[in-house]
């Protein structure tokens, strides 16, 4: 272990996807230690996201029988809550995604995938109030709660930008103009940069910019995808899932200027991904 991955602290949940099966929630120490299942839960759970206080997970699933929607749960696996319910199909897809918990831990805010659309929502935490908030995609909450970041396109075909706006989705402000795809924006800790995904150069790599759209900083260079970045609560590191060594895709963490690039996971089977990393409390 190196004496940076030593120095790392906190907790990271992620998804893995085994090649047949169920996708299940897991956690692993930062720096690189002990890995434990977080959920048991009937069905194919993904997209983890740590409540404030770091005591309760959101997270999406589908069951068997194609009832799908948003979850959440104790941090020890206890206590599950479905929020929000529909049926789908591979015919017509209905997907609730990518939850992620308001500052106040009074709201999540997520996408719904419908009719090849994807349109933001917000829920209260005990899944009342359901309200449509604009069109969107990954979304993300500014640290004080004042703003939200997230992916959009302009027309069905058109390639997604990075946008702010107001959590009821006014004032929207598009910070990158691109020809490709940026995606999945998460804030820095002090509010003041998103890091974010874009495939450019026929590759997926993990770039920052700030908020005016500005200083942008590319940070992996490695051949295969990177993907799904996320900061860590103190703004020191960043986790990822990267597919740079094997056909699997696996969560790494790098400091924040992209040096010193180590991966936490190598499962030679499941594919590991979407990491969230738990507030420190």
């Amino acid at each position: 272990m190196s004496s940076a991955a030593g120095a790392r602290q906190g907790t990271i949940a992620y998804a893995s996807f085994p090649p047949a099966g169920d996708a299940q929630l897991y956690a692993i120490d930062a720096s690189g230690g002990r890995t434990t299942r977080l959920i048991r839960h009937a069905g194919g759970d993904s997209e983890p996201s740590w409540s404030p206080d770091g005591r309760r997970i959101a997270f999406t699933s589908t069951s068997s029988n194609s009832i799908q929607g948003l979850f959440v749960a104790n941090a020890d696996g206890s206590a599950i809550r479905q929020l929000t319910r529909h049926r789908t199909s591979r015919d017509a897809p209905f997907l609730d995604a990518h939850p992620r918990w308001s500052p106040d831990g009074r709201r999540l805010l997520f996408h719904r995938y419908r009719n090849n659309r994807t349109t933001l929502y917000l829920v209260n935490a005990d899944g009342s109030a359901v309200r449509r908030i604009g069109s969107g995609f990954e979304p993300a909450w500014s640290p004080d709660g004042s703003r939200i970041a997230f992916a959009d396109r302009i027309g069905q075909f058109g390639k997604y930008d990075l946008y702010v706006a107001n959590p009821d989705g006014t004032a929207r402000q598009r910070i990158t103009r691109n020809s490709v795809n940026d995606n999945d924006p998460d804030w820095s800790p002090d509010g003041l940069r998103l890091v974010f995904e874009s495939n450019r150069n026929e590759n997926t790599d993990v770039y920052t910019i700030r908020l005016d759209g500005r200083d942008e900083r590319r940070l992996t260079w490695a051949r295969g995808h990177d993907v799904s970045p996320v900061w860590s609560p103190n703004g020191r590191w960043i986790a990822f899932a990267s597919r740079r060594v094997r056909a699997q895709f696996d969560i790494w963490v790098m400091n924040a200027d992209g040096s010193d690039q180590t991966p936490l996971t190598r499962d030679p089977i499941s594919q590991d991904a979407q990491p969230a990393w738990r507030p420190a409390r």
